[in-house]
């Protein structure tokens, strides 16, 4: 394990207070970029996107010499990936949630959205019936018979989309 220096935490402990006292609700962020205003998805637990930017930042400046990529071992709506990026760093992060994974792929990019809304308006154009897929035990436990069918149709016509980043995105 690496020895800390007192000195190298003394600073980063005052960088962090720092943005405690420009944010007089102690962290609260009220008034910052909300998770409905930057999010693709609406995730459990959400983050404060721009207090995890702060908090990235004083890190990264706390180690400048650290080169390697912002790692994040819970990555869930990708909070953390978007600091990165915003602060130009590469990104590495797992989630045992596949859906994490999957949210944190469609906002690494690319973001087409012109091909996005295209992609969207062929999937929602051709509804198809389809036979109900039963991909898990108990389904009806969460969905009626019209649902699943839906949800059944919509898999199919996103599952054909050309694009991997549409596909991703649907």
């Amino acid at each position: 394990m690496t020895q800390v220096d007192p000195e190298q935490l003394h600073n980063l402990g005052s960088r962090l207070s720092r943005l405690r006292d420009g944010h007089e609700d102690h962290w609260s962020y009220r008034g910052a970029r909300g998770a409905s205003e930057s999010a693709l998805f609406q995730y459990p637990a959400m983050m404060v996107a721009d207090m995890q930017r702060d908090l990235t930042e004083a890190l990264l400046a706390h180690r400048p010499k650290a080169k390697g990529p912002v790692f994040d071992p819970f990555v869930g709506s990708g909070t953390i990936l978007g600091a990165a990026m915003e602060l130009g760093r590469d990104f590495v992060g797992w989630d045992i949630n596949p859906l994490a994974i999957l949210i944190c792929k469609v906002k690494a990019g690319p973001l087409h959205v012109d091909a996005f809304e295209r992609a969207t308006g062929a999937v929602l154009a051709h509804k198809s019936v389809r036979q109900i897929e039963e991909r898990f035990e108990n389904w009806q436990h969460w969905f009626t018979e019209e649902v699943a069918a839906d949800l059944t149709s919509l898999r199919a016509e996103v599952a054909v989309q050309p694009n991997l980043a549409s596909r991703r995105f649907l």
